[in-house]
């Protein structure tokens, strides 16, 4: 019987994006203090759909493996002005929602606008990151909630 552990499934997960990146997906950079992916789109719906999918789980991926700085910087300018570094990763600490990173549905509210629907992961429900185009990268909307649980507007 062979025992598989969370990290096995991180691991996998990472050779699948690592495989979907080389297909061209999207293009990670590095950025500071560790990676970042950007997603620079040519405003394809579809492009948009799987960019804005791969930043969602790159964003929840970097919160589960308490990455935050790498998850503040994809944030959009507005939600960064209304919520500092320090306030994100306390934020952070205080839990982190689990979603099932398979299950995403991304729809396109406009050219700049685009919704990424997530499954929960240990109960029924799904949670909506609602994305804005700056500066030719999709950014994501946080004014209230929490960081894995981001609202648009404030409560």
């Amino acid at each position: 019987m062979v025992r598989r552990s969370a990290s096995n499934g991180r691991l996998i997960l990472a050779a699948l994006w690592c495989v979907w990146i080389a297909a061209g997906c999207s293009r990670p950079s590095g950025t500071g203090s560790g990676s970042s992916l950007h997603t620079h789109t040519t405003g394809s719906g579809e492009s948009a759909a799987h960019a804005t999918e791969a930043l969602v789980k790159h964003y929840l991926e970097a919160l589960y493996d308490h990455r935050y700085r790498e998850a503040y910087h994809h944030l959009s300018a507005d939600s960064q002005r209304a919520h500092s570094l320090a306030e994100f990763e306390s934020q952070c600490q205080a839990g982190v929602t689990a979603y099932d990173l398979s299950q995403l549905s991304a729809r396109a509210q406009g050219a700049k606008r685009m919704e990424v629907t997530v499954q929960l992961a240990d109960e029924p429900g799904s949670h909506t990151f609602v994305f804005v185009r700056e500066g030719g990268e999709w950014r994501l909307i946080f004014q209230g909630g929490k960081p894995a649980v981001p609202y648009p507007e404030l409560e």
